[in-house]
């Protein structure tokens, strides 16, 4: 088994480095997200590789590192992108609406 796996978790898909987790945790807990700051450092005491995080998680995630330090920025991205990616198209949605209000034609 490779030293890089140990050095790294998987959060939200991305290789985070072990060391930026107190960082992390740090930020967590100065925004009140306490629960989430303590399952970040538990599992990296435990060794694990993965952290699976809720979608609540990952947004608290998100909104701690809005301005991330340069070895954070790919967590960053890839939460930002996954929260894209789950957000309703707004504009499709304005288009149905007024589409259903036209008046039937016959």
């Amino acid at each position: 088994m490779s030293l890089y796996i140990f050095s790294v978790i998987k959060l939200a898909g991305v290789d985070v480095p072990r060391v930026c987790l107190p960082d992390v945790a740090e930020r967590l807990i100065h925004a009140g997200y306490n629960a989430t700051a303590s399952k970040l450092l538990d599992a990296s005491a435990q060794g694990r590789t993965e952290l699976d995080l809720t979608p609540s998680e990952r947004g608290e995630l998100l909104a701690v590192l809005e301005d991330p330090p340069a070895n954070l920025v790919e967590l960053w991205r890839g939460l930002r992108q996954e929260r894209s990616a789950d957000a309703p198209n707004v504009g499709d949605q304005d288009t149905l609406r007024r589409t259903d209000a036209l008046p039937a034609t016959g």
